[in-house]
């Protein structure tokens, strides 16, 4: 895991370098007991370059942890929440509630 999270974090922050972010750890794991949450958490956390800060209310960046049995993949995105969590469905109706207001007022009064 420390050897994919630090391939990933360099990928990331040598594209961005002088930059400074806040971030957030989203770790999702299923079906794995070995690790505790907490554990995992603060590993990553240790493994993030210096200088970038945790924000749980507002993050600029968010680090995506997805453990499943014994396989782990890591990521790094922007907007995440803004995009619902890449959910495909509450963004449609996110989507669809911001329309349809927009075509009720749109639309003619009929006589």
């Amino acid at each position: 895991m420390k050897s994919l999270c630090e391939k990933v974090f360099d990928a990331f922050f040598e594209k961005e370098q002088g930059k400074t972010f806040t971030y957030k750890i989203e770790l999702r794991v299923r079906n794995h007991t070995t690790l505790a949450h907490p554990a995992i958490i603060q590993h990553i956390t240790s493994w993030v370059p210096e200088g970038h800060t945790v924000s749980l209310d507002n993050p600029e960046i968010f680090i995506l942890i997805e453990i499943y049995k014994s396989v782990c993949g890591v990521s790094i995105v922007c907007d995440y929440y803004k995009l619902a969590k890449f959910n495909v469905l509450e963004l449609a109706n996110k989507t669809k509630a911001e329309v349809e207001p927009a075509v009720s007022i749109a639309e003619p009064k009929q006589s």
